[in-house]
């Protein structure tokens, strides 16, 4: 099991176990994600991580299919997502909105959706970051 980020909450929310997303943003001129995360200790000591993935990969399809999961939570495509600390995320959406998943607080069905769907978005970036490695290390 994984351990918890030591990090005070600003708010009453839980704190979110790594793999976590701490950035993601699609790139439409290069038809790619890149996403910064937090990885597990035994992936990386490292604080944080990037990964790029292309748009048209099987990464990039699970990426694409948990971002239209949360679209539909929040009401509007998404530009970019953050984590905005211990358990909150923000979201930039396409209608020019900023919204909080501490925002949904009056909807815990809603939040619950979002949080399955982000713990999948940190764990795709982990195993795409895994697997860069592992072909770096092949081609050596």
């Amino acid at each position: 099991m994984s351990d918890v980020i030591d990090l005070p909450p600003d708010d009453d929310s839980p704190l979110v176990d790594p793999p976590l997303v701490d950035d993601l943003y699609p790139d439409q001129d290069a038809d790619e994600f890149t996403l910064v995360f937090i990885p597990q200790d035994q992936v990386s000591r490292n604080q944080k991580e990037v990964v790029v993935v292309p748009r048209e990969s099987e990464d990039g399809k699970r990426i694409e299919l948990r971002l239209t999961q949360l679209a539909r939570i929040l009401g509007a495509p998404i530009t970019r997502l953050f984590h905005a600390g211990g358990g909150d995320f923000g979201f930039y959406l396409s209608d020019g909105r900023e919204v909080h998943l501490s925002d949904e607080s009056g909807s815990g069905q809603r939040s619950q959706v979002a949080y399955e769907q982000l713990q999948d978005l940190g764990m795709i970036a982990q195993i795409a970051f895994r697997q860069s490695q592992l072909l770096k290390n092949q081609t050596r």
